[in-house]
């Protein structure tokens, strides 16, 4: 606050007020001080002795009802423990219900129950008595000793009828839990007397504490009451005048120099206190005008220095210059930055440019802009600056420039970034309407020929159709290979491409590859040439499906671009450290017209064709390279190219596989797996397909457990429910079925209380990835592919049911057990006929009953196949053909025949559906007359 004026301040002479006291008051003070003392100590023995008596009555009163309570707490409690005693006899009696040998024991068992009951709710009634705040509680608690007692009769009436796994059940099931209950309730009331005990405790507390508080209350109230009288008398004369005087103090303390009149006229101490105050505050009022004037000064040169730090922390050169119309220039202010970094950072021939724009300035006024590179000689290379100066005009006519020097190098290279992604944005927006003519352009053509042929059917004669027939066949394929290129990519671009793990055969690769391009190869007249060097392994762990794709699209692209000459397939194996894995060089060598270096740069990129000419003269969307490029970064591997105009081109990528053994190796060297030992295990059987279930019996007798079969869903649901919870260990279920399939069965089992942990195991031949998620979604304990693996039946069988088999034997791991049990879609074809699996069957079903099992087989599948061709035009039935034939063929040693089966279970229309089923047809001609010769050579 602004200290007032020391002149202009009033004279502090006003006379103080003389206090006039009323008649008692004049009494009292001219009383003498002996008699003032003797009275009021006289008053404070009448009231301590008042106070005294009065606090020893409320102590005895508080005392007597405590005591009281206490009683009554401590016999509920001894009740309590009466009740328990009761409880324990009651549950002594129940459980010798079930080894009573006489009906005359039971009877006395109903009379200790009858005899105990009464006692109990005695008891409990004698305690809501004595305790109505328990009353609730007790009521609650005779209620559930009325239903205790209700199912101890229930107990002994189900012992008298000799039904003990009624009475177990009872007992374990009803009893004991309702007991278990019981005894909580009553330790529950006996918490609440214990509580109720406490809380008397904390009320005997606070009644003591409340009777020393009166105590307290009196003993203060009658020293306030003499303290009061001893006070009156010196209130108006002492504490007033230096009550007034400390607001006076507490005024100036707060630079309020503007006091109240004070007493100075009193010639006693008060007097004396005023005039000392008087001075004080003169006093105060000078050194305030000093001090004022030192934090003024004070201000200014922190202000000063506040400035200095705030442009030096800056990172910006700043900087104040004054100058003059005739050029004459003064450097007022910089920063040290401006220093370190701008002072010798222009060139000479920068320097002059800058200047014009300052001059240029002084006349306009307008502020100042430029961008400019330097070279400091204290940062690391080419900097970018952007210097930015406000103008203000002196009363003299010259300009003073405040302004700084900003760094903008990051923002710079910001903007050249985005301008080379606005190009990259464009050239791929240039290609993609490039690739978007050229697939309408290469869909239409094939297009066109499919419906020209077809007119040209509609009037041809029979060998002219035949040759137009194959025509459109090749237009069909071309078509169906572009949308193919398509639709891989778009999936490899949105990562929804996931490798499959599979153990396959190198050289099946090889073929596989070889056989799908002989036709093409023998068009141009073109010789393929495959070799494998020696170190590579002939058994991989991988996709074979994914490889093969690949290494035919290079190619078929080295096809394309070949007139005549051979084609060189060729895989070597590069260095590694891993001895589990392979790095594996897969190329591919052609004879064609060779590339420039600046094509090859971009050949991997999607969409990019070296001539637009090229989609014209070989078809293709430019997306086989690409698709390449993804597959081999998915199998962690690159991609390259070697080539010279004129001299042919070399195409290769790499990929990492895991090194595998032969699937067969293991299995025939070692000894059959172990059967744990499942007698007197229940098991219920549901497949839709009588053979499967056969076949699945034949496994599981040789273990000694009961097996109970159903050929549907809903049937095996009406089973299980006829038996009591419990009665099986486990249900083995096909997922696939009419009506409801294994998914909905394991759901509305998991929703049922009584068998919501019943082990369910899923068989099935699709073994894809969201398959098995969802048998893990609906709560299935495992998955047994078809066809079934022993050892991975036993295995999976011990592992839920919990029992300890012996070990399998050495060598059969994972990897062994792969292939054969989870095989996918799409990886390399399998053969026509596995024998192995006909030395299955006969491991495990009676000879005399395997003839007449493979002949229903037979003739089952040739009424499937007949089926199927009937179907050709119902997408529905030929998947659902599929989906049976896939289940069991596999069984028989069919291996091939499953896969396809399992690729048109999963078809998703009906072209590519009816596409596998000239394959199919002769997969299953082939198998069948295969799986005869097996059988009589193995009668003979």
């Amino acid at each position: 606050m602004k200290a007032p004026d020391p002149t202009t301040l009033p004279e502090r002479t006003a006379r103080m007020p003389w206090p006039s006291g009323q008649r008692l008051g004049r009494w009292l003070a001219n009383l003498p001080l002996a008699t003032k003392t003797a009275a009021l100590v006289g008053l404070t023995g009448t009231l301590s002795a008042v106070i005294a008596i009065s606090a020893m009555l409320l102590w005895q009163k508080v005392d007597a009802r405590y005591y009281t309570r206490l009683n009554q707490e401590t016999q509920n409690t001894l009740q309590l423990a009466t009740i328990a005693v009761y409880l324990s006899d009651a549950t002594r009696e129940i459980l010798s219900a079930p080894a009573a040998q006489e009906l005359f024991d039971l009877s006395q068992i109903r009379q200790q129950l009858l005899q105990i009951q009464m006692d109990l709710r005695h008891e409990l009634s004698s305690i809501a008595r004595r305790s109505p705040e328990l009353t609730l509680e007790i009521e609650f608690l005779d209620q559930r000793s009325q239903r205790l007692f209700l199912l101890g009769h229930a107990v002994v009436d189900a012992a008298s009828a000799d039904d003990h796994d009624l009475t177990q059940g009872l007992i374990e099931y009803n009893f004991t839990p309702a007991m278990r209950i019981l005894r909580q309730d009553i330790e529950r009331l006996q918490y609440l007397t214990q509580k109720l005990y406490t809380d008397l405790g904390k009320a005997q507390r606070v009644a003591r504490q409340e009777a020393i508080v009166l105590i307290i209350l009196a003993v203060v109230s009658a020293i306030c009451l003499v303290s009061a009288l001893s006070a009156a008398s010196a209130v108006r004369w002492i504490s007033q005048p230096i009550a007034q005087m400390t607001r006076s103090m507490q005024r100036l303390l707060r630079r309020d120099y503007h006091l109240p009149p004070l007493p100075q006229q009193r010639q006693d101490e008060v007097g004396t206190m005023a005039m000392t105050l008087q001075g004080f505050r003169d006093s105060m009022l000078h050194n305030e005008m000093l001090s004022a004037q030192v934090l003024q000064a004070q201000a200014s040169q922190l202000l000063s220095e506040q400035l200095l730090e705030l442009t030096g922390a800056v990172p910006v050169a700043i900087f104040q210059l004054h100058l003059t119309r005739e050029g004459h220039s003064d450097l007022r202010f910089v920063t040290p930055r401006w220093e370190a970094v701008v002072r010798h950072a222009l060139t000479p021939h920068q320097e002059p440019a800058l200047w014009e724009q300052f001059m240029r300035s002084v006349h306009t006024l307008e502020s100042v802009t430029h961008d400019l590179l330097v070279t400091p000689p204290r940062l690391p290379g080419a900097t970018w600056f952007k210097i930015l100066a406000s103008t203000r005009r002196l009363p003299d006519g010259s300009v003073l420039f405040n302004g700084g020097w900003l760094d903008i190098t990051q923002e710079k290279h910001q903007s050249l970034a985005l301008a080379q992604a606005k190009q990259a944005a464009e050239t791929a927006a240039l290609e993609q309407s490039r690739f978007l003519a050229t697939i309408s352009h290469e869909i239409r053509t094939p297009l066109n020929a499919m419906l020209g042929m077809t007119q040209l059917l509609q009037r041809a004669s029979l060998p002219q159709a035949q040759q137009q027939l194959d025509n459109l066949d090749r237009a069909g394929r071309l078509l169906r290979s572009l949308a193919n290129d398509v639709l891989d990519f778009s999936k490899l671009d949105a990562h929804r491409v996931t490798l499959e793990h599979t153990v396959f055969a190198l050289d099946q690769v090889i073929d596989d590859v070889r056989r799908m391009c002989q036709e093409d190869l023998h068009a141009k007249g073109l010789q393929l040439d495959c070799k494998v060097a020696p170190q590579v392994p002939p058994w991989l762990c991988g996709d074979p499906y994914r490889l093969t794709q690949a290494l035919l699209n290079l190619v078929h692209n080295a096809i394309k671009f070949t007139a005549r000459g051979r084609i060189r397939i060729r895989v070597t194996a590069l260095p590694t450290t891993s001895t589990a894995k392979v790095l594996l060089r897969w190329s591919v060598s052609d004879t064609g017209p060779g590339l420039t270096r600046a094509d090859a740069a971009h050949l991997f990129r999607p969409f990019f064709q070296v001539d637009a000419s090229i989609s014209r003269r070989f078809g293709g969307t430019g997306l086989g390279l690409a698709i390449v490029h993804r597959l081999a970064q998915l199998m962690h591997g690159k991609t390259g190219l070697h080539s010279r105009p004129g001299q042919g081109s070399c195409f290769w990528f790499t990929t990492v596989l895991a090194v595998a053994t032969a699937p067969g190796t293991a299995a025939a060297t070692s000894a059959l797996p172990s059967i744990p030992a499942l007698q007197g295990r229940r098991m219920l059987l549901v497949d839709d397909h009588a053979l499967n279930l056969e076949v699945l019996q034949g496994f599981l007798r040789p273990s000694g457990a009961q097996l109970d079969c159903s050929s549907d869903g809903e049937f095996a649901w009406e089973q299980l429910l006829q038996h009591a919870p419990g009665h099986y260990d486990v249900i083995l279920i096909d997922l696939q079925m009419p009506r409801l399939d294994g998914w909905s069965f394991c759901r509305r089992l998991r929703a049922h209380p009584l068998y919501r942990h019943m082990p369910v195991l899923a068989m099935t031949a699709h073994t894809r990835p969201e398959d098995l998620r969802h048998c893990q979604d609906v709560g299935m304990n495992g998955l047994v592919a078809k066809p079934i693996v022993e050892a991975t039946l036993w295995e999976t069988l011990a592992r839920t049911l919990g029992e300890s088999a012996t070990p399998l034997q050495q060598g059969l791991g994972a990897s062994a057990l792969a292939p054969q049990a989870l095989q996918p879609c799409g990886v390399a074809p399998a053969p026509d006929f596995a024998a192995a699996a006909v030395e299955v069957l006969r491991r495990h079903v009676p000879d005399a009953r395997l003839a007449p099992l493979v002949q229903q087989f037979r003739a089952d599948l040739e009424h499937r196949l007949d089926t199927l061709e009937q179907a050709r035009g119902d997408l529905a039935l030929l998947r659902q053909q599929g989906h049976l034939v896939a289940g069991s063929v596999a069984t028989f040693g069919l291996e091939r025949l499953g896969q396809l089966a399992a690729q048109l279970a999963d078809a998703t229309d009906l072209p590519s559906a009816i596409a596998l089923l000239p394959a199919l047809q002769s997969s299953a001609r082939s198998g069948l007359a295969q799986l005869h010769a097996q059988l009589q050579t193995d009668t003979r």
